[in-house]
């Protein structure tokens, strides 16, 4: 991750983890972190009874030199 885009996430991170919402999962190979998902509940109710938890992907993010590895994937299952 380069350094300016690094800083803004460490940010991002911090300020994040301050709040209960949203919900953060990093990728990381060996110390270093290639990508990451923000995701929080859902507050909207749809008309079909059967959904009872969902949620929204805020961002998905994964660092262009280890895009075409499945991390995306990963990250969303």
């Amino acid at each position: 991750m380069p350094g300016a885009l690094r800083d803004k996430f460490k940010t991002y991170i911090a300020q994040a983890i301050k709040k209960d919402d949203p919900y953060i999962l990093i990728a990381k190979e060996k110390e270093e972190i290639v990508g990451f998902i923000t995701f929080e509940d859902s507050k909207t109710n749809y008309l079909d009874t059967n959904i009872v938890k969902h949620g929204n992907i805020l961002e998905l993010f994964v660092s262009q030199k280890f895009r075409k590895r499945g991390i995306g994937k990963m990250l969303m299952d």
